[in-house]
């Protein structure tokens, strides 16, 4: 059976709950809400708005705030953020007993500044490819999570743990991510069991970590490994895969092709609208076009004739 989906593309200062009335697709049974290339939005999900909502896909999105407000069980499992920036996690609040993982890929400026209260049994919390994240500015609370990871290239992080509670946490992982800023393990240090700092550099750490690995056993934390591979291979992933984006490189080197290639049509059309007998006018605006034309250059009436 197919998801019921919202897909939203190219929308810009969406304000949830305000503009549902405006959606014309929009039914309370959705049951994944998709956001592609969306901008200046400020969302806030509720359980009034979104009973059913068990999948959040956000793509290619930027300048966006986001919360959670469900005082009743909701039933969100998983949380996919691509692409992105400029994000800002406001208040999640609110009865979670479903929501097991939360991804973010190939995005920067992600901020964790609000609230995170209630029962969000949240497991898994990743980024992957993501710069210049912050956690966590506000009060957090997350008894279910069991690992955090910053993997691919997630450079520049800033994590403060003295406002997480999270008494099942046992597992912080960092590969391939440099300049990493670890303010303080808070009251999570008793309860870690797995360290992992694969080819990071420039690492700024408040703590001596050699010195809490050596609280673990090495069967205990392969056990760790062993569940946390079982979450990511159990857990579906109803989400879209998102290609590569393009350097700065590509994209202006793409961008000059367009141009050269823009210019030279217009040129081309513009020695043809030079000859009359190849043209004709617009009855709507005057505007001359060329004689194959099915829509006006000026005003993009269709033409009858």
């Amino acid at each position: 059976m197919e998801l019921q989906e919202l897909l939203l593309k190219q929308k810009r200062y969406l304000k949830f709950p305000d503009d549902l009335n405006k959606i014309s697709n929009y039914n309370p049974d959705i049951e994944k809400l998709s956001l592609h290339n969306c901008s200046n939005c400020n969302l806030l999900l509720d359980g009034d708005h979104w009973p059913n909502l068990r999948y959040i896909e956000m793509i290619g999105c930027k300048y966006f705030s986001f919360s959670l407000y469900f005082p009743s069980s909701a039933e969100i499992e998983q949380i996919f953020i691509s692409n992105s920036e400029y994000f800002d996690i406001l208040d999640i609040i609110g009865e979670f007993p479903s929501w097991r993982r939360w991804l973010f890929k190939n995005s920067k400026y992600i901020k964790f500044k609000g609230d995170l209260l209630g029962n969000i049994q949240l497991e898994l919390l990743e980024f992957h490819k993501c710069l210049q994240s912050t956690l966590f500015s506000g009060k957090t609370v997350l008894p279910n999570l069991v690992s955090i990871q910053f993997l691919d290239h997630s450079h520049f992080c800033s994590i403060d743990f003295r406002s997480l509670k999270a008494e099942r946490l046992q597992q912080l992982w960092f590969a391939d991510s440099n300049y990493l800023n670890i303010i303080s393990l808070g009251d999570i240090a008793k309860n870690l069991r797995s360290f992992k700092f694969e080819n990071c550099s420039y690492p700024k750490l408040n703590v001596d970590f050699s010195k809490l690995n050596q609280a673990a056993e090495l069967k205990e934390r392969k056990d760790i490994d062993s569940y946390i591979q079982d979450i990511k291979r159990n857990l579906p992933f109803p989400f879209r895969k998102v290609s590569k984006p393009l350097n700065n490189k590509e994209i202006d080197q793409n961008h000059l092709k367009m141009q050269t290639q823009k210019e030279l049509q217009e040129e081309l059309e513009e020695i043809s609208l030079n000859r009359d007998l190849n043209t004709k006018y617009c009855p709507e605006c005057g505007t001359k076009n060329l004689l194959s034309a099915q829509f006006c250059r000026g005003c993009g009436n269709p033409f009858p004739f």
